[in-house]
Parts: structure tokens; C-alpha cells; sequence
């Protein structure tokens, strides 16, 4: 059951359907999602409905172990094909693979309780089993899942980086995308497309891109950087609100998808080809937009008027942007997620040749975090998440407590630096 060597994949958002739908059981609620596939994606992209796969991927599932419930943190999948599409088959390698996890998870030689775990068929727990889909084709045209690097017409950085695109790395004009605000104007190179959007790239791309022509697994926003004081930099970031403000842009309380491994390239590219009079910074996860189903990073250009329009940023933010595309899937370094310090996140900064980091949650955000928040910086990773890493002069006492009591409930290791 399955297939040999997966392509790359698209990611389908399936984390608030799935917590929605407790009353459910997951064979329900993976029913939804093959139909969807079947009869919807297969017919968009005119590809026979034999050549998908589907894939579950089971990030952590409630399980009894000696009558206490216990989170199994899993990291682990499944593959169903079109031609494999069997309960009785899901089942056991559902039991199969948590009872495995589970008990290499909680080692405990001196017990022989089994571990019960949920049918495929029970109600899905409180805590959603399952988080993301993802699906395959073994066609050509759409294995070949590249970025898509998209500026805004309104932002004068963005454009500065989208010339040097064009001008040194050959992107070429392609025709006019259909969309709900208009055509929008593109290029394209080996596969790569740019594409410019008449708007505000964290506040109103939340509702544009849920769009066939954005179909990726990553998309790279090339934008400006504003800061009150002023200091010309170029910095790298993941996007989401921890609080319950979300004056700009996303939702309240919603952090978006990314890749630990696309932020760490690109802070590399920018830290190894430094630009004299712009420091490189990689910042702490803020603004929107929050809801995209793809993982996307912002790289920017700070932080006023003058800098934006410089051509010597532009050009170095372009061949950042180039390298993410080319090479951010070979980015080594432990995933991990980063808690205090400041906004400009200095200290992880200096980490980067051991971890690779998504969200960073800053000092002044950890008074409010609670499980769930850190829960979803895990779950909105692409990649799974090996640790959590703790500025330790970055903290205060409180706040640390309060994080090793969540990343125990977790199961989440946690490093110091």
C-alpha cells in the first residue's frame, strides 16, 4: 500500500475541519477529504483519478495507557492510494504504527498493559488525531511543486527585489492570471513564477491566494521592513499573531504555515553574503496573513523609504530569494521552535548552523502563551519539530516554568542557549 519514492507534495489545511468535527470519527473525516481529492483536485488539474495518493499525517493521538490517557507524539504517516481505499487496511496500520510509537515513546520495561488505541472508526478525541493531508500525483506537471515568489504593487521594496528578478535572473513575462481582484501580472523561470499582487501583503492576501493558480509548497513574499528606529536591514521571518490583536493583518490568536528549513536558508544566504550598512536579522513570527493552506515566509528589505529603493538590497534579496527556491529542501540543522529574547531574535541568530528555527514567540508574548499556542508553532511547521530552544537570559523565571510545564504535557524536548 502506497508508493516507493514520494514526490514532493501539497499541503491541505486540515487542522481547524478536523477540530471542528470532534463528533466524527477519523474514517468520516478521511472520507471528506478523498472525495474532495477525487472528485475535485483530480478534475481540476485533468489527471486521471488513479494517478493520486493520499497521506495522513499523524503529528500526536490520545491513546490509554494503563487507563490514563497519554499523547503519543507520532511524526508519521500513512499512504492510501485510490486502489487501496479499505477500512479494514487503515485500521491495522493505524493501530500498527501509534501502538509502535507509543511504546518506544513512554519506555517502561517493567510494564505489559496494552496500549488502546483508537479505531478508525471511534469519535476523534478531544485534540485532533490528525493535522494535515497531503496529496500526490505521480503525473509530471504536478509532482514538480515549486515556489512562488510573490510583491506587491504597493510596496516599493517589493518591487525593487521583483526588478532584480527579472533583470538578473531572467524572469520572463507570462500571460495575465485571472483572479478576484483582477489580472495579475506574472513572470516565469524554469517553473519558478513571480507574481505581483495590488495589495497589502499581510492584510488582505488571506483571501486571494486560496486560488488554483497558487498551488506550491512554498510561497516567498518579498516585501519591505518597517521599523522605528530606522535601521537599514534585511530580515527573514515566518508570519502569525500571538495575542489577540491582529492590527496587522491575519487572524487573532493564528500562526501561519512555514518551513524551518526555507527561513534557515535564507537568513544563511543573507548572513554569508552580507551587505555593507545592512545588518541581517532574523525576526520573531508577527503580522499576517495567518490562513494561507501553503507555508510561506516573508524576506525584507528595512527600514525606510531610502532603503527600499536601493539597488544593492534589491539585488541581494534576489539572490536570497533564488537560493530559498533552488536549495532550502537540502538545509540541515535540528527544526526547532524559539521562545524569548527580543524581536530581532539576536540570539538564535547565532544558532543557525545547529538549528533550523520556525516561530519564534519573543519575551513579550510568553506572559500569554499557553498549550495550545506552542501546539500550533509545532503543527504549523512543515517540517517536524525535534525541540523547543529557550533563550535563557531571554526569559524570566515565571515564563520558563510555565513553558517546561507545557512542553512536558507536549511531550516537546527543550534545549537552552
Amino acid at each position: 500500500m502506497g508508493i516507493q519514492e514520494k514526490p514532493r507534495a501539497q499541503v491541505v489545511q486540515a487542522t481547524e475541519r478536523v477540530s471542528k468535527s470532534v463528533e466524527k470519527s477519523l474514517w468520516q473525516v478521511l472520507e471528506f477529504f478523498h472525495n474532495w481529492l477525487y472528485f475535485g483536485r483530480a478534475e481540476l488539474f485533468r489527471l486521471p483519478r488513479d494517478d493520486f495518493c493520499l497521506e495522513l499525517v499523524f503529528f500526536s493521538m490520545t491513546v490509554v495507557k494503563e487507563n490514563t490517557p497519554v499523547q503519543v507524539r507520532l511524526y508519521d504517516s500513512i499512504i492510501v492510494d485510490n486502489n487501496d481505499f479499505a477500512r479494514s487496511q487503515l485500521d491495522e496500520e493505524l493501530h500498527d504504527l501509534v501502538s509502535q510509537r507509543s511504546s518506544t515513546s513512554h519506555k517502561d520495561p517493567g510494564s505489559t498493559n496494552r496500549v488502546l488505541v483508537p479505531s478508525i472508526h471511534s469519535p476523534l478525541p478531544v485534540e485532533p488525531v490528525l493535522v494535515r493531508f497531503f496529496y500526490y500525483s505521480r503525473h509530471k506537471r504536478f509532482c514538480e511543486c515549486v515556489p512562488i515568489i510573490v510583491f506587491s504593487s504597493n510596496d516599493l521594496a517589493g518591487k525593487n527585489i521583483a526588478n532584480h528578478l527579472v533583470r538578473g535572473f531572467g524572469f520572463s513575462p507570462q500571460e495575465p492570471i485571472e483572479s478576484a481582484k483582477g489580472k495579475l501580472e506574472a513572470w516565469e523561470k524554469n517553473g519558478i513564477r513571480l507574481i505581483q499582487l495590488p495589495l497589502r501583503l499581510s492584510v488582505e492576501c488571506d483571501s486571494l491566494l486560496p486560488n488554483p493558480v497558487f498551488e506550491t509548497d512554498l510561497i516567498i513574499f518579498a516585501s519591505r521592513h518597517r521599523s522605528e528606529s530606522g535601521t537599514p536591514c534585511l530580515t527573514v521571518h515566518a508570519t502569525g499573531n500571538y495575542g489577540t490583536s491582529a492590527e496587522y493583518g491575519g487572524r487573532p490568536g493564528e500562526l501561519a504555515l512555514t518551513s524551518a528549513k526555507a527561513l534557515g536558508c535564507a537568513y544563511r544566504f543573507l548572513k554569508e553574503h552580507s551587505l555593507e550598512g545592512f545588518e541581517p536579522f532574523m525576526e520573531a513570527t508577527h503580522h499576517g496573513p495567518t490562513s494561507l493552506p501553503v507555508p510561506s515566509i516573508f524576506i525584507e528589505i528595512g527600514s525606510t523609504e531610502k532603503e527600499w529603493v536601493v539597488e544593492a538590497p534589491g539585488r541581494t534579496v534576489a539572490g536570497a530569494i533564488m537560493h530559498v527556491c533552488k536549495n532550502y529542501e537540502k538545509e540541515k540543522g535540528t527544526v526547532a521552535v524559539g521562545f524569548g529574547g527580543t524581536h530581532y531574535a539576536a540570539k538564535f541568530s547565532r544558532h543557525v548552523d545547529e538549528y533550523a528555527f520556525s516561530h519564534i514567540a519573543p519575551k513579550h508574548v510568553l506572559e500569554t502563551i499557553d498549550s495550545g499556542m506552542v501546539r500550533q508553532m509545532i503543527e504549523k511547521t512543515t517540517e517536524p519539530v525535534e525541540c523547543a530552544v529557550v533563550d535563557w537570559k531571554g526569559t524570566n523565571q515565571p515564563a520558563r516554568e510555565k513553558l517546561f510545564k507545557i512542553f512536558s504535557e507536549l511531550g516537546l524536548e527543550w534545549k537552552r542557549i
